[in-house]
């Protein structure tokens, strides 16, 4: 899969089905206590919001600018950068250095049923076929799973719905409790109502 998936397919296998993710590193991703938080990728955003509660809220700015190292994309993009820019703006493709990710001719009669969300989205951007009506086609469900939005939806999921459909949106300072703060000692060092809202809410201190 390193050689012959696209890094949109690899960027979507990992979120949904977590295969063909990037070996864990020796050190985090991403630091999280750097930068200008206006200019986080997506991936760095997701990453530091669930570690650390930091950079939760989203603007309605693209989330990647895509002609910044545009020069050195294949090794200095991120795997979910290199997959919104080819989505987005047809730059940084794996098919623009190697060869296609996906056969849309492949079982184009039955596409809505028997492709992956990922195959759909690059073949009606590069290929024009499986498109959906753009009102109808979004890559994720912001009313499915909505009540507990908090714990079953990924990252990036959060990302976008809270972007497109102002839902999900994680605003640290609206939460009553921070869940991650000194859950090694959850038992002890918790208020009864901190356990309640932390065990409904997120699922911790059960």
């Amino acid at each position: 899969w390193r050689a012959a998936w696209s890094e949109a397919k690899k960027a979507w296998c990992c979120d949904h089905y977590h295969k063909g993710c990037p070996e864990t590193p020796t050190e985090p991703p991403h630091h999280c206590f750097e930068g200008d938080k206006e200019h986080w990728s997506l991936g760095k955003r997701a990453f530091c919001c669930d570690s650390y509660r930091i950079g939760c809220r989203v603007g309605t700015s693209a989330p990647y600018d895509c002609a910044a190292g545009v020069t050195r994309w294949q090794e200095g993009w991120s795997i979910s950068k290199k997959a919104w820019c080819c989505d987005h703006k047809n730059v940084g493709c794996a098919a623009q250095a190697t060869s296609k990710p996906f056969d849309c001719e492949a079982g184009a009669g039955n596409w809505e049923a028997g492709w992956t969300d990922a195959k759909k989205s690059w073949c009606c951007t590069h290929s024009n076929i499986a498109c959906k009506p753009a009102a109808s086609y979004t890559p994720y469900d912001c009313d499915a799973g909505f009540d507990d939005w908090y714990t079953k939806w990924s990252k990036l999921q959060q990302i976008w719905c809270c972007d497109h459909r102002q839902r999900g949106c994680s605003i640290t300072a609206s939460l009553p409790y921070d869940c991650n703060a000194g859950l090694s000692n959850w038992q002890k060092g918790w208020s009864e109502s901190k356990k309640q809202w932390c065990c409904s809410n997120a699922k911790k201190g059960c």
